[in-house]
C-alpha cells in the first residue's frame, strides 16, 4: 500500500485498511434505535396476527399403516432375494410414494374430486382442472414414520373434516392396491420374457445336441478320447526318461572335463564319480579290498617274514596295480558311455516328438468336441434354470407380497392445533431482524467518526473533549451553554476542552487558538464562543475574534453589533473591542461583509493586529472559516499557536477530515487535536466522557441525564438543530 507523506494521514489510511468490526459500537446504534426496533416488530407481529385471522380451520385424519419387517410371500422365489424393509432407503421411498403423482390421480378419479365441491371448497358444481385437484391433495396429504417404529402415519388435512378423512383412507387403500398392481405387471412382463426366452433355449439345446452326436459319429470320439488319454501317458513317460537320460549324459560330460586334467594321477581319478563308477574300476577295487583285507588278517597272527604273509601283500601289491591301471585307462571307456548316453538321448528326444505330434493331431480332433460338448451342456443348464422360473413366475401370479397392512384405519378428522402464537411471534422476529439489519447495513456504511476511538485510531490526533447535545433550543443565543447553563453536561465538555488546552503548554507560549472545522454546519462557532467564555470563568482577559469574514455569527449569539470590526481595521480603521456583558471576555466581530476576505486576513495589519493584542488578553480565540470551503483560514492559520480541529460526530465523513489534515499538512501546521461536537448519550462508557456538576453526580442528571431528546443550538437558531458553524 502507497503510504501518504503525511504521517497523520498513513496512520488514518493503515488503519481505515484494517478496520475491524466495530461490534460494540454497532451494539450501541441498536440500543439508539430500540424505538425503531419495537415499531416494526410491533408491526409484524400484527400482521401475523392479521394473517392467522384470516386463515381457516383446517381438520386432519389419520391412517396408520404398518411396514413389515420383510415381504411376506407364500412362496420364496429361487434367487429373488426379500427386502428388509426397514432400510432407512426404502422407509423413505415408501413415505414419497405416498405423494407420488400416479398415487393422487388414483384418489382423484375414484373419489370423482374434479366434481366434489366440498373438497374444491366452492359452491359451483364446475368441474376443477385435474392439474388443481392434484395440487390439493398433495399440499393437504403427508406421511411420517413414527420414531423407533414401523408405523407410518398417513394424514390429509381440510378444511372439512368428512373429507379428511374421507381422502386419508383412500390415498392407504389406493397406495396398497397400486403397489399390488404394480408387482402383478411386473410378473407379467417377466413372465412374457421367460416364455419367449425358454423357447429360444429349447431349440438351441437341440441344435447343439444334434451337432455334438454328429461330430461324434464322423470322428468316432468315443475312441479318440482313449487314444488321446494314451499318448499323454506315454509322452510323460518318455519325458521321463528322457529328463534322466539329460541328467546323466550332463554329468558324465562334466567329469569328462574334470578327468582330462588328471589322466596321469590315478589317486585323483579315484575321486571322481564317473571313474569311480566304471565297472572294471569296480572290479579292480574289489579285488584289492580284499587282498588288502587278508594282509591285514595275517598281519594279525603272524609276524612280516611269514611266507603267507608275504605271497598276500605281493599279491595286494599287484592288486592294488591293478586299480591304478583301471582308473588311468577309465578315461576311454568314460567318452563311450558320454557317446552312448548322448545316443540314448537323442533317441528320447525324437521318441517324445513324435507322441508330441500325434497329441495335437489328436487334439485337433478332440477340441471342436469338447466345444460342441460344453456349448450343449451350457445351453441345458440354462434352459431349466429358465423352465423352473417361468414355473415360479406362473404360481407367483396368482400371490400377493404383504408388505404392509392397516394397523388403524382413518379416524374422524380433529382440527389441527393451532399455530398463532408461532406466527405471530415469527412475524414480530423478522420485523425487529428486517430492522436490525437496517440499522447494522447504515451502520456499517456510516464514513464518520462515530466515537473518540475512532477518533483517535482512525485519525492519529487526540481527542480533547467530546461535546454531546444540548436541550432543545429557541433562540441561537440559547447556545451559548456557559453562560446561560453552567451545570449542564455540555458545559462540563467546555470546562474538559479548557482543561485539555491549559495542559498543552505555559500561558505565555499558547495563548492565540484558533477555531475551525472541515466544512460548514459543524458546529465550530458555539464551540469557539463557549471555550472562550471558559476561560473568561476561570479568570484569564480572553478575546473572541470572529475571523470568519464570509459568515460572521458571533455578534448573534452575543446579541451586539456588527458595523465594526476585523475587516474595517484592516482597512485602516480602530480596534472595536466590544463588550460581551460576561466578565473577562470581549469581542472583535468579523466587520462588514468584505468582498475579499482571503487577501484582507493576509495582509500584515491582521497580524499586527494579533500581536498588539496578546499584550492586552491572556488568551484569544479566533473563529476562522471552514478549511475545506475557502482558503481564508490558511492566511491567519500560522498565527495561532494552537489549532482545534471541530468535528460533527455522525456526520462529517472520514475523508472530509482527511482532506482538511491535508491542507493542514502543506500549511505545516499540525492541529492540537479534535472536538467531537454533538455526540449522542446513548454511546456509552468509551466513546465520550462528560460529567455534570457535583451535586448530580451519581444521580439522574449524571452524564447528560434529561438530554436524550436533546440537540444542540445552532447559528440558524432553528429549534433542535444544534450549532452549524
Amino acid at each position: 500500500m502507497t503510504r501518504s507523506p503525511n504521517p497523520l494521514l498513513a496512520e488514518f489510511e493503515s488503519d481505515e485498511a484494517e478496520k475491524p468490526l466495530e461490534l460494540q459500537g454497532l451494539l450501541h446504534a441498536l440500543l439508539g434505535k430500540w424505538w425503531l426496533i419495537v415499531i416494526l416488530a410491533s408491526a409484524g407481529g400484527f400482521l401475523g396476527f392479521w394473517w392467522v385471522q384470516r386463515q381457516p380451520t383446517l381438520f386432519s385424519s389419520k391412517t396408520v399403516v404398518e411396514i413389515e419387517v420383510q415381504e411376506q410371500r407364500a412362496i420364496k422365489l429361487k434367487d429373488d432375494e426379500q427386502r428388509d424393509l426397514r432400510s432407512p432407503e426404502i422407509v423413505q421411498t415408501i413415505m414419497e410414494n405416498f405423494r407420488n403423482r400416479a398415487l393422487m390421480e388414483r384418489v382423484s378419479q375414484t373419489l370423482n374430486l374434479t366434481t366434489d365441491a366440498d373438497f374444491l371448497g366452492r359452491k359451483s358444481v364446475e368441474p376443477a382442472k385435474f392439474d388443481e385437484v392434484l395440487y390439493l391433495l398433495a399440499k393437504g396429504s403427508s406421511a411420517k414414520v413414527r420414531e423407533k417404529t414401523r408405523l407410518i402415519d398417513v394424514s390429509f388435512t381440510h378444511g372439512e373434516p368428512a373429507v379428511a378423512q374421507k381422502v386419508s383412507a383412500a390415498l392407504v387403500q389406493q397406495f396398497l392396491e397400486l403397489g399390488t398392481e404394480q408387482r402383478l405387471k411386473t410378473i407379467e412382463m417377466q413372465n412374457k420374457v421367460l416364455v419367449q426366452k425358454a423357447a429360444e433355449l429349447k431349440a438351441k439345446v437341440q441344435n447343439s445336441e444334434q451337432k455334438m452326436l454328429a461330430y461324434k459319429k464322423n470322428l468316432e470320439s468315443v475312441s479318440l478320447e482313449e487314444r488321446r488319454n494314451l499318448v499323454d501317458e506315454k509322452l510323460k513317460a518318455l519325458n521321463g526318461d528322457l529328463t534322466e537320460a539329460k541328467g546323466e549324459r550332463l554329468r558324465i560330460e562334466s567329469d569328462m572335463k574334470l578327468v582330462q586334467d588328471l589322466s596321469t594321477d590315478a589317486a585323483q581319478l579315484l575321486s571322481v564319480t564317473s571313474v569311480t563308477q566304471d565297472p572294471e574300476v569296480i572290479a579292480a577295487r574289489t579285488v584289492a579290498g580284499v587282498a588288502n583285507a587278508e594282509v591285514a588278517q595275517l598281519a594279525q597272527r603272524y609276524r612280516d617274514k611269514f611266507p603267507d604273509l608275504i605271497q598276500a601283500r605281493e599279491k595286494a601289491t599287484k592288486a592294488q596295480a591293478s586299480l591304478q591301471e583301471a582308473a588311468l585307462s577309465a578315461p576311454r571307456r568314460l567318452a563311450t558311455r558320454y557317446n552312448e548316453a548322448l545316443a540314448r538321448e537323442a533317441g528320447l528326444q525324437a521318441a517324445a516328438s513324435e507322441q508330441e505330434k500325434a497329441a495335437l493331431e489328436l487334439d485337433e480332433k478332440v477340441i471342436p468336441f469338447r466345444a460342441l460338448q460344453r456349448e450343449a451342456d451350457s445351453d441345458k443348464a440354462l434352459f431349466e434354470s429358465v423352465l423352473q422360473r417361468l414355473k415360479e413366475s406362473d404360481l407367483a401370479l396368482g400371490l400377493q407380497a404383504i408388505s404392509f397392512r392397516i394397523v388403524e384405519p382413518a379416524v374422524p378428522a380433529s382440527a389441527v392445533p393451532s399455530k398463532q402464537l408461532q406466527i405471530i411471534a415469527l412475524g414480530a422476529f423478522g420485523g425487529a431482524m428486517v430492522t436490525a439489519l437496517l440499522i447494522a447495513g447504515l451502520f456499517f456504511l456510516d464514513s464518520s467518526l462515530r466515537t473518540v476511538d475512532d477518533a483517535e485510531r482512525l485519525i492519529g490526533l487526540p481527542v480533547l473533549t467530546a461535546v454531546p447535545f444540548m436541550e432543545k433550543v429557541k433562540d441561537r443565543k440559547d447556545g451559548l451553554v456557559m453562560r446561560d447553563k453552567p451545570d449542564s453536561p455540555t458545559a462540563e465538555s467546555f470546562r474538559s476542552l479548557r482543561s485539555s488546552l491549559s495542559l498543552l503548554g505555559p500561558v505565555e507560549e499558547r495563548r492565540v487558538f484558533l477555531v475551525s472545522s472541515a466544512i460548514p454546519g459543524e458546529g465550530k462557532t458555539t464551540i469557539s464562543a463557549n471555550i472562550a467564555i471558559a476561560f473568561a470563568q476561570q479568570g484569564s482577559r480572553t478575546l473572541l475574534i470572529d475571523a470568519d469574514l464570509r459568515r460572521p455569527s458571533l455578534t448573534k449569539l452575543f446579541d451586539v453589533s456588527n458595523e465594526m470590526g476585523v475587516a474595517e481595521y484592516i482597512t485602516g480603521g480602530e480596534v472595536p473591542l466590544l463588550s460581551t456583558g460576561i466578565a473577562n471576555l470581549h469581542l472583535l466581530p468579523a466587520g462588514s461583509k468584505a468582498p475579499n476576505p482571503a487577501e484582507l486576513l493576509a495582509s500584515p495589519r491582521f497580524a499586527e493586529l494579533i500581536e498588539q493584542l496578546k499584550e492586552q488578553f491572556d488568551r484569544i480565540v479566533i473563529d476562522s472559516a471552514p478549511l475545506n470551503v475557502v482558503s481564508d483560514t490558511f492566511s491567519i492559520v500560522n498565527l495561532a499557536a494552537t489549532v482545534v480541529l471541530v468535528v460533527r460526530t455522525r456526520s462529517t465523513p472520514r475523508r472530509v477530515v482527511r482532506r482538511a489534515l491535508e491542507l493542514l499538512q502543506r500549511a505545516k501546521v499540525r492541529p492540537a487535536g479534535l472536538v467531537l461536537n454533538f455526540m449522542p448519550k446513548w454511546n456509552g462508557v468509551g466513546y465520550h466522557y462528560y460529567y455534570s456538576s457535583h451535586d448530580k453526580y451519581g444521580r439522574e442528571q449524571t452524564y447528560g441525564e434529561g438530554y436524550r431528546n436533546g440537540a444542540a443550538a445552532g447559528s440558524d437558531g432553528k429549534p433542535g438543530a444544534a450549532a452549524k458553524r
